[in-house]
């Protein structure tokens, strides 16, 4: 580690370090290494140690072994602030009330290493102290806080003063200051529960803060403080918080103007006291494709085999499903989609009305209800204490779940009311369902009973869906049954109301019972989760149970609260499935909820985000019971212990080896990497360990993939357009650059640099110090003001930023564009070299015609019908995004986790129906689930980790439903991170050698910290001594320098030539003045590029110009 030059020691101090280390390393025992790295014994190595203590404290090594220690507290309740709470007459808590932890806590800091011993003898001593120093200084705050915390309430009471005397206007910064003031005022309240009357000062100060800031950002959105707020006027509110709104009530003439007002003061808001539930983030892509294959043991049809080879006839009579619908669904579908539930609507929706469409589901989506239908109903009572598994749905994105699981409700419906039409009970059906329709399908002849009860319940229907597609559930259920049909509720997310969700509409509802679906969202069941108590030894009292036990209860009154309590269910479905994929609060609640329910499905098309410990969860949620009791725990740990074991087998040469290989990778070799046997024998284990979780479902997988066949050899999305994606190069400028250059040099320097074969740590070493770069070269995270200027703009100009306009503008303009510059064309270098020397640049559209960046086009947005999704993975940037993109014409929608449920299912809406709306900036928030299949241009302008998310993302446009092909850009920044992470995330080299074109000097640099060499100053150079030639490939590169401006001329030859003007610049204009003014190097520079004769990828819609970026069966 320290055999190189280290940037935060001198030569002098990695010399005495490197000397002392390797007396640590000669001491016979324990002790003796102590007496050296401690100073006892008369031991010297004195400037060593002094060395070691600056190197600690300068990598900031105990603040990131804190943050890992405080994260497993918490998790487990077990942090000295929530024991306090639980315990709040018992003082400060002792560290011992924190050892259910410990294990964890090993895990959290050593990561495998901790896999490789058992906590005991020098690993259990050096975990001691470590945890035991960490709680201390929780101890420190705590007493700090009992000095300070009348202070930080004075500061606070002061903030919140100024706003309610200040006699002209509130500004945004008053506002900043008293939302920060009263946070840091909550944070030392924290510690002290039982003071009733800084609790009470602390709860005014927080009402009046929520309504004076909620009330103001409203009035500035336009819309009801409870949308942007559920829990903004509770009636049951102590004293205090009366006492904050009346205070609130006498704040006059306070506007948020500007947009950048709202900006500043919401997200800060809600990041501070989290006035929204967050929705839960999307996990990490850790699981390789290879072990998720090993899971489907590539099959295209699975759990589906009795009924694949019947025809629409067969399938039909099979389920009395007539024209291929159940009896409750609506007739016909509108194509502009009207729903038939509206007001007036219904005359609309006749065979003779050209907007209808025969509605009916598809004929894999009725193979998949018969197969539901066949494993759960049941040719005989079953006892009670035998539980019917429920059923995994793991079709790929795209091929319609959400249909599938709306027919299987619909089916149970009908077969319910057939059977009390055979009781007699026919005068109980609701209105709108016609006992002559309803007969009992043949399926059910051989299997009559419904989850093995002798009669199907009167009970409704959960689907529990996230945050971000409830507006989308209730609007396809809308779509799917018949107006009166059913009846629809959304459970509310404010915990204040959930107990009275039950009364009102609900309790005085005429509808059966069976006919209701309730739709709630992800975050429902993480506040209901918190009546949960998951601590695993005994003061949580949960320490002898199984994974799938109920864990203990914090009291009965919670559990009051909750969705499960004394209430039981028809029908449960878990959308989305892999946010609640590990043990947490949310997990258990949704486990009694599957519990309390007799059929059980579970949907999503990637139950395998990390590691095969995500499948056994499902199959605990469904009730498998090969997955369910301590007997599922024993099978789960068995292969859990086979595969630390064959870890351990692991040497740290192996490791270095595959690290090497990633950096050899990153570099553009081609060379195949030679698997040691340690690591081919994880990979043999954990095969293994799926095969057995398999056979642990028992064929309860459905799973069908775009190229699942029809019952005639037909694709099942035969319909369905072929996408096309081009990978888009962004040449940066050289002070860009120069800015990702210097990330690849802290990176190179990095003693952990064999990290990069660890998928997670590769994740956190570049998340924050080199994405956000990418796209915003010159600001600092989270910092991302909007622009209101020309001028503003060009001191931060970004020419990735530019690229995305020229590419929204090129088909903004007219729906008769096909590829920009003809990208996914594939061209020869002769060609490109004839394209190069033919190239005009006074007759270049992109400089001088209507597609030039800098022109306005204030009509853009009314040139056209289509519309374009632009994937932005930091919502942070969005209102600067924005404010570029308006400025330049373009008005955009915003879709992100900043956003009110409300507000999510509006911009959906608009997108979806506003012909005016055509472009939707999203986040992942919007990358699972959403049907978006009205836009037909996806742009992914920041790259992903996980090519699974990749496939979400085009799944959004490219799925059954849409008409028309689908273009890709896929924008990667050459010589960034955006090219390590299209390796990453696609386990694909194709792009590695542009990587390598633009940063020959750090990919040595890495390679040399990889193998240990040591790097003087200046070993950042190439090493050959001859002139190199630098192939410069992809559209050239933006030159714009911070601040400069230019002339550009306009279609009629005129220009505008004032500063803001000239900023709005094309990216091929910005490229070629980059060409003309290329610095004077050692280089031979050969361009091949240029203007539109761009050299090009043939990308299709299976992948790059080999056809195998991108896979198919994930789409």
């Amino acid at each position: 580690m320290f055999n190189v030059p280290n940037e935060h020691l001198t030569e002098n101090e990695r010399a005495s370090l490197v000397e002392m280390m390797s007396a640590v390393e000669r001491a016979p025992n324990l002790k003796e290494r102590y007496n050296i790295l401690e100073g006892k014994s008369n031991t010297s190595y004195g400037a060593g140690r002094a060395a070691l203590s600056e190197w600690w404290k300068k990598k900031k090594i105990a603040d990131e072994v804190y943050a890992r220690i405080d994260a497993v507290w918490e998790k487990f309740g077990l942090a000295p602030v929530q024991l306090i709470h639980e315990f709040p007459n018992e003082g400060f808590p002792d560290v011992h009330d924190a050892d259910p932890a410990r294990e964890d806590i090993a895990l959290a800091i050593f990561g495998d290493n901790a896999l490789q011993t058992t906590l005991r003898g020098e690993f259990r001593e050096s975990l001691g102290p470590i945890i035991h120093h960490n709680w201390e200084r929780h101890r420190k705050v705590f007493k700090r806080a009992v000095k300070s915390v009348e202070g930080l309430r004075e500061k606070a009471a002061d903030a919140c003063k100024s706003i309610e005397e200040e006699k002209s206007r509130v500004t945004p910064a008053m506002l900043r200051t008293a939302t920060v003031a009263v946070k840091k005022y909550s944070t030392g309240c924290k510690w002290f529960p039982t003071d009733v009357a800084q609790g009470q000062a602390l709860a005014e100060m927080e009402e009046f803060l929520k309504h004076v800031v909620v009330t103001a950002v409203a009035k500035a959105k336009g819309v009801p403080k409870e949308k942007l707020a559920p829990d903004i006027a509770n009636a049951a509110d102590t004293s205090a918080k009366v006492r904050g709104r009346a205070r609130a009530r006498k704040v006059k003439n306070l506007s948020l103007s500007a947009a950048g007002d709202v900006d500043l003061i919401w997200p800060a808001y809600v990041q501070l006291f989290q006035t929204i539930p967050p929705e839960p983030e999307p996990p990490t892509d850790q699981a390789d494709q290879e072990t998720r294959d090993a899971v489907w043991d590539s099959s295209n049809d699975l759990g589906v085999d009795e009924f694949k080879n019947l025809n629409d006839v067969a399938l039909n009579h099979l389920l009395q499903f007539p024209d291929g619908r159940p009896a409750l669904f609506a007739e016909f579908r509108s194509k502009t989609r009207k729903c038939s539930w509206d007001n007036d609507a219904s005359k609309d929706f006749v065979k003779s009305n050209s907007d209808m469409v025969p509605l009916s589901l598809l004929w894999h989506q009725r193979v998949g209800v018969a197969a539901i239908v066949d494993k759960i109903w049941q040719p005989a009572v079953s006892p009670p204490a035998v539980d019917v598994p429920g059923i995994l749905i793991a079709d790929e994105v795209g091929v319609g779940k959400t249909a599938l699981v709306m027919g299987t409700i619909a089916f149970t419906i009908d077969a319910y009311w057939v059977e009390q039409i055979a009781l007699g009970n026919a005068k109980d059906l609701p209105v709108g369902l016609d006992a002559t329709t309803v007969r009992k399908a043949p399926i059910l002849e051989k299997k009559p009973f419904f989850a093995g009860n002798a009669r199907i319940p009167n009970l409704p229907h959960i689907v529990i869906v996230p945050n971000s597609l409830l507006g989308q559930w209730s609007s396809e259920l809308r779509i799917f049954f018949a107006a009166r049909k059913i009846e629809i509720y959304q459970y509310p997310t404010a915990e204040k109301e959930f107990a009275r969700f039950w009364t009102g509409p609900w309790e005085t509802s005429k509808m059966p019972f069976i006919n209701r679906v309730i739709l709630v969202t992800h975050s429902v069941f993480t506040t209901q989760g918190k009546a949960f108590d998951l601590r695993k030894g005994k003061s949580g009292h949960n320490s002898r149970k199984a994974s799938d036990e109920k864990r203990h209860l914090k009291g009965e009154r919670f559990e009051k609260l909750c969705m499960w309590y004394k209430r039981n269910f028809a029908s449960c479905t878990l959308d989305e499935a892999h946010d609640f994929r590990n043990l947490t609060g949310g997990w258990y609640a949704i486990l009694e909820v599957m519990k309390a329910s007799s059929l059980r499905l579970i949907s999503t098309a990637t139950p395998l985000w990390t590691s095969p410990k995500d499948l056994c969860n499902i199959g605990r949620l469904l009730r498998m019971p090969y997955f369910v009791g301590k007997s599922g725990d024993e099978h789960e740990e068995l292969h859990w212990k086979q595969l630390r074991a064959a870890r351990r087998g692991i040497s740290k040469e192996d490791t270095e080896l595959a690290a090497s290989y990633t950096i050899q990778r990153l570099a553009g070799s081609k060379d195949e990497y030679d698997e040691p046997e340690s690591k081919a024998r994880v990979r043999q284990v954990t095969s293994s360990w799926i095969a057995n979780i398999r056979s642990g479902f028992a064929g309860r997988v459905i799973r069908r993939t775009v190229d699942s066949l029809r019952f005639d050899g037909k694709k099942i999305n035969d319909s369905l357009p072929p996408y096309k994606m081009m990978i888009v190069p962004v040449n940066l400028t050289d002070d860009e650059l120069q800015v990702h250059e210097n990330g690849m040099k802290s990176l190179a320097g990095d003693s952990k640099l064999r990290d990069l074969d660890d998928p997670n740590l590769f994740n956190t070493t570049f998340y924050l110090e080199s994405r956000t770069k990418v796209a915003f070269p010159f600001h600092n995270s989270p910092h991302y003001p909007p622009v209101n200027t020309f001028e503003e703009y060009d001191k931060v100009r970004s020419t990735k930023v530019d690229y995305l306009m020229t590419i929204l503008r090129w088909h903004l303009i007219s729906d008769d564009h096909g590829v920009y510059r003809d990208l996914d064309k594939q061209v020869t270098e002769e060609e490109q070299q004839i394209q190069e020397d033919e190239y005009d640049e006074a007759t270049d559209p992109d400089i001088v015609g209507e597609y030039a960046i800098s022109r306005p086009v204030p009509d853009l947005m009314h040139r056209g019908k289509r519309k374009i999704l632009v994937f932005m993975e930091f919502p942070m940037m969005a209102p600067l995004l924005v404010s570029i993109l308006k400025m330049h014409d373009i008005d955009a929608l915003v879709l992100n986790g900043t956003l009110t449920p409300d507000e999510r299912n509006e911009v959906i809406h608009k997108f979806n129906t506003d012909p005016t709306k055509r472009v939707l900036l999203f986040s992942t928030v919007g990358a699972v689930g959403l049907n978006l299949t009205v836009a037909n241009i996806v742009v992914l302008h920041d790259q992903c980790w996980s090519r699974m998310l990749v496939n979400q993302i085009i799944g959004r446009a490219w799925r059954l439903g849409q008409e028309v092909a689908v273009f890709v850009y896929n924008m990667v920044a050459v010589g960034t991170v955006d090219v390590l992470m299209v390796d990453h995330g696609e386990g694909k080299g194709k792009m590695l050698g542009q990587f390598l074109e633009k940063n020959h000097a750090i990919v040595n640099r890495l390679q040399r910290a990889m193998r240990g060499d040591n790097m003087q100053a200046g070993d950042d150079e190439d090493d050959d001594d001859d002139d190199e030639i630098e192939i410069q490939d992809g559209p050239p590169a933006t030159s714009r320098s911070r601040g400069s401006t230019s002339t550009a001329p306009s279609a009629g030859g005129s220009s505008r030539t004032s500063g803001s003007a000239a900023t709005r610049q094309s990216v091929s204009s910005a490229s070629r003045q980059s060409a003309s003014s290329t610095k004077a190097t050692n280089k031979k520079v050969v361009k091949i590029y240029g203007g539109k004769k761009t050299r090009a990828r043939n990308i299709d819609m299976t992948g790059d110009d080999e056809g195998d970026i991108f896979d198919t069966s994930t789409i």
